[in-house]
C-alpha cells in the first residue's frame, strides 16, 4: 500500500513539473509559437528623462512615477512580443527571460495621449540585444511628449479687467481658452501640432470702465533654442499684466496689455529659464462718449479698424457624442466679408479620397462658388455673398456623413480650417475637429 502511495506522490511531482514547465515553454514561444533552443536575461529600469527631473517634479505639479507604465518588448529581428501591464509586473519577474535577438523597448504613461490633457504624459522607447546566457541591463528614459502651458495673471491684470477672454493656438483645431472665471489656472498640457514654429495668442479684454482692448501675439522661440519648433518637454510661463495707464489719474485707462512668456530648458542638469520676446499688435477701443460734447474743443479720435473674427462653440466635437451640439462657425466682419476659405483635413483614408475627389486638398473659396454651391446645397448649407457682414458655417451639417466614414485615425479628427477675409484686407482663421469613435 505504501509503495502504491510513493508512486502516486511521485507521479504527481511530475505532473506538476511538467505544468510549470509547459508555462514556461508558453512564455517564452511569443508569437511565434515555437520555443527557442538559447535564451538570456533582462534587467530593465523605467526612469524619468532629465527633463522631468529638473522642471516637472515640482510642488504645484501632478505626482510623476513610473510603477504603472505599461511595458512592451518587442522582437526586432525576430518574431517575439511580450508585454506587461506594468513596470511593478515586469520588476516581479526580473530578470525577464527572452529568446536571443534585438528588441524594442517601450514604456509610456498609464492613460491615453490626448490633445489636452491636466497631467502630462511620458513615453520612451529603446533598443537593445540579449545574448545567450548573459544578463543584459536597460533603462527606458521617458520623456515629457506634450508641451505644458501655464498662465499667471498678474494682481493689476485683474484688477484692471472685469472681463477678458484668452485663446492660445497652434494653428490646429487643438486650441487653449481662459478667460475670468478662473483666477488661478491650472497647468495645461498641450500636445502640440508638427511643425509649428510660431504659437498665437488673441487676447479680447474689457477694463472696469468698459474700454475693449484686444491683442495678438506671436510667439517664437528663442535664437540660440535646439529647434525652432514647440513640441514635447517644452515649457511655457506665461504672465498677464496690464500696460502702462495713459492717463496717471486714471489707472484704467490702458494703452494695452503685457505680455510676458518664459520658456524653460531641459537639456542640462540645472533648470534655464529664459523670458523670450512677443510680437504683435495692440487695439484699444474707448467706450463711446454721450452726444451734446462740444464741437471743436480737442483733436477728433481716429476711427476704430474693425478685424473680422470667426467664434466656435468648442474647438473639439467627438461623435456619436457630440452629435446633437451646436457647430456653427460664425463669422463676422464689419467691413464685409471679402473671402471665406475651408480646407478640410481628413481624419481616416476613406474620407480622404472623398474629400480630394469633392473639394480637392487646398483650401477651396466658398463665395461665388457655384459648383461647390450645388453640393453644399444638399447638405441644407448656404453660401455666403461678398459684401456680407455675417455667415454661419454649419460644420455640424457635415457630421452624418462623417459618421458614415468611419473611426478616424488622426488624434485630431478631421480638421475643418476656416478662414476670412473682409474688405479692408484683415483676416482671421480657426479651426474645428470633428473625432469620430
Amino acid at each position: 500500500m505504501k509503495k502504491i502511495q510513493m508512486i502516486i506522490w511521485i507521479a504527481g511531482l511530475l505532473l506538476i513539473a511538467g505544468l510549470v514547465s509547459c508555462e514556461m515553454k508558453d512564455e517564452l514561444k511569443g508569437n511565434t509559437g515555437s520555443v527557442p533552443s538559447e535564451v538570456g536575461y533582462l534587467n530593465l529600469n523605467v526612469a524619468l528623462g532629465q527633463e522631468t527631473r529638473t522642471d516637472e517634479v515640482t510642488s504645484v505639479t501632478p505626482s510623476v512615477g513610473t510603477d504603472d507604465f505599461p511595458i512592451e518588448i518587442k522582437g526586432i529581428d525576430i518574431e517575439y512580443t511580450k508585454i506587461f501591464e506594468s513596470y511593478t509586473k515586469l520588476q516581479e519577474e526580473s530578470p525577464i527571460t527572452l529568446p536571443v535577438g534585438s528588441y524594442t523597448v517601450s514604456a509610456h504613461s498609464n492613460a491615453e495621449l490626448k490633445a489636452l490633457m491636466d497631467v502630462p504624459y511620458y513615453a520612451g522607447e529603446t533598443n537593445l540585444v540579449i545574448t545567450k546566457e548573459v544578463e543584459a541591463k536597460a533603462t527606458v528614459e521617458c520623456t515629457m511628449k506634450n508641451t505644458k502651458i501655464q498662465l499667471i495673471y498678474d494682481p493689476e491684470f485683474s484688477e484692471t479687467f472685469k472681463e477678458w477672454d484668452i485663446t492660445i493656438s497652434d494653428g490646429s483645431a487643438n486650441v487653449l481658452t481662459f478667460d475670468e472665471t478662473d483666477l488661478n489656472p491650472k497647468a495645461k498640457y498641450w500636445l502640440v501640432a508638427d511643425d509649428v514654429k510660431i504659437i498665437i495668442m488673441h487676447v479680447e479684454a474689457v477694463t472696469q470702465n468698459g474700454i475693449k482692448v484686444s491683442e495678438d501675439r506671436s510667439i517664437t522661440k528663442p535664437d540660440d533654442a535646439d529647434s525652432d519648433y514647440w513640441g514635447g518637454s517644452d515649457a511655457l510661463t506665461v504672465t498677464m499684466e496690464p500696460g502702462e495707464p495713459s492717463d496717471p489719474e486714471n489707472p484704467y485707462g490702458v494703452t494695452g496689455i503685457k505680455v510676458t512668456v518664459q520658456i524653460s530648458f531641459d537639456d542640462n542638469e540645472q533648470e534655464d529659464v529664459v523670458e523670450i520676446p512677443v510680437e504683435g499688435d495692440d487695439e484699444v477701443t474707448e467706450p463711446s462718449e454721450p452726444d451734446g460734447g462740444e464741437e471743436g474743443d480737442g483733436d477728433s479720435e481716429k476711427p476704430e479698424v474693425s478685424i473680422p473674427s470667426i467664434s466656435i462653440p468648442q474647438s473639439t466635437y467627438t461623435l456619436p457624442g457630440d452629435a446633437e451640439k451646436n457647430a456653427d462657425a460664425t463669422i463676422t466682419a464689419e467691413a464685409g466679408i471679402k473671402s471665406v476659405k475651408v480646407q478640410i483635413v481628413p481624419g481616416n483614408e476613406m474620407f480622404t479620397s472623398i474629400v480630394s475627389k469633392m473639394f480637392g486638398t487646398d483650401p477651396f473659396e466658398l463665395i461665388g462658388n457655384e459648383t461647390l454651391g450645388a453640393v453644399f446645397s444638399e447638405m441644407g448649407i448656404s453660401l455666403p455673398s461678398e459684401g456680407d457682414s455675417e455667415y454661419i458655417f454649419p460644420v455640424g451639417n457635415f457630421f452624418s456623413l462623417l459618421s458614415e466614414m468611419g473611426a478616424t485615425d488622426s488624434s485630431e479628427g478631421h480638421v475643418f480650417k476656416i478662414t476670412v477675409e473682409d474688405n479692408n484686407g484683415k483676416t482671421a482663421s480657426t479651426s474645428l475637429g470633428v473625432i469620430v469613435k
